[in-house]
């Protein structure tokens, strides 16, 4: 029988925090060489949510899988 497996919700919340804050410093240096220019555009909103997606959902999957293994 599988064992339930729940993260807490401190632990997804500085995952996405962490996530945010990362995908804002890559989009500070190449999309708005140095500035926070790129914010006035709003496809590079939507660029900006692909993004965050693609490092949030991979580090919650790592998070649920150290949880599994390590939690006995």
């Amino acid at each position: 029988m599988l064992k339930q497996i729940a993260l807490s919700n401190w632990v997804v919340i500085l995952i996405f925090l962490f996530t945010i804050s990362i995908v804002l410093f890559l989009f500070y240096i190449d999309e708005g060489y140095y500035s926070f220019s790129w914010m006035q555009d709003p496809g590079a909103w939507i660029v900006f949510f692909i993004y965050c997606n693609l490092f949030f959902w991979p580090l919650i999957s790592l998070a649920f899988l150290i949880n599994y293994f390590f939690k006995k």
